[in-house]
């Protein structure tokens, strides 16, 4: 909307659900299948923001398959959907566009989103194993998976932030036919998901019979560093032998920003590399 002769705003909603996800179904596997037990929380002392997420000391439940039912883990698995499975999506969009006396145009943009997913209809694994999670932009572009399964299966429970992200940009004319102009822009962090697989001696008389890591921390408590950046451009154009020519200097990550975008999210000797 234009609310004044050099300056227009826009807004928009973003709200999408996706449902009956599928999955694939192990029919000779369920939930009594499984024995609960307990384990300390491991030591992840080394990497202070997991650190600060996880409590020492907490007891961790964990499933083992019973033995008599690895020979059929694998066997008649299916494909199906169910409705209880789904992908939320919710965002919001704000910008301006403005043309300010002198000959100096801004914009700027903010993002604020989120993708939340529910694996509930699932109990071939009680632990929680990931699974690629569709329809998730985030998955898509870190690897990050949803819980299939498990106590985080419905990330619609835990205090799932909005991740915000801002864009300004403008160009200004300075004498000397120069123009300069600036780009800053700030993108959230992606989610981290810790990893573990306790190891053979915790399970009951030293037996597991799954390996699949699972899911640690609460959807959506840890995240990467934010990263900010600022450009800089500065040009100038003129006329030599009949032909235009540009002059640029352009000036990447002013603020010399070293923000930290992966590490190793699996529970070990080298968690937060």
């Amino acid at each position: 909307h234009q609310v004044a002769p050099r300056l227009a705003v826009g807004a928009m909603f973003y709200k999408r659900r996706i449902a009956d996800l599928a999955f694939q179904d192990r029919t000779n596997i369920g939930l009594a299948d499984y024995t609960r037990f307990e384990v300390p929380m491991p030591n992840v002392s080394r990497d202070p923001d997991v650190a600060a997420v996880l409590k020492p000391g907490e007891m961790v439940p964990v499933y083992n398959l019973n033995l008599a039912k690895q020979g059929v883990f694998n066997v008649g698995v299916v494909d199906r959907s169910d409705t209880t499975n789904d992908t939320l999506y919710t965002g919001f969009e704000a910008s301006f566009n403005a043309r300010l006396p002198g000959g100096a145009t801004v914009f700027g943009s903010w993002t604020a989103d989120h993708t939340l997913q529910r694996w509930c209809d699932n109990d071939d694994n009680p632990n929680g194993p990931t699974t690629t999670g569709q329809f998730n932009p985030t998955a898509a572009t870190t690897g990050v998976s949803s819980p299939l399964g498990g106590r985080y299966c419905d990330q619609t429970q835990f205090d799932y932030p909005f991740r915000h992200e801002f864009k300004f940009a403008g160009n200004y004319g300075l004498p000397y036919g120069l123009d300069v102009a600036a780009v800053m822009q700030s993108y959230a962090g992606q989610e981290r998901v810790i990893l573990w697989l306790p190891g053979v001696d915790l399970f009951p008389n030293a037996q597991r019979t799954l390996g699949d890591p699972f899911i640690l921390n609460p959807p959506g408590s840890i995240f990467y560093d934010r990263w900010n950046q600022l450009d800089i451009n500065l040009k100038k154009n003129f006329r030599h032998n009949n032909k235009v020519l540009t002059f640029q200097i352009d000036v990447f990550n002013v603020l010399n920003a070293n923000p930290i975008r992966e590490a190793n999210n699996n529970v070990g000797t080298s968690l937060g590399n």
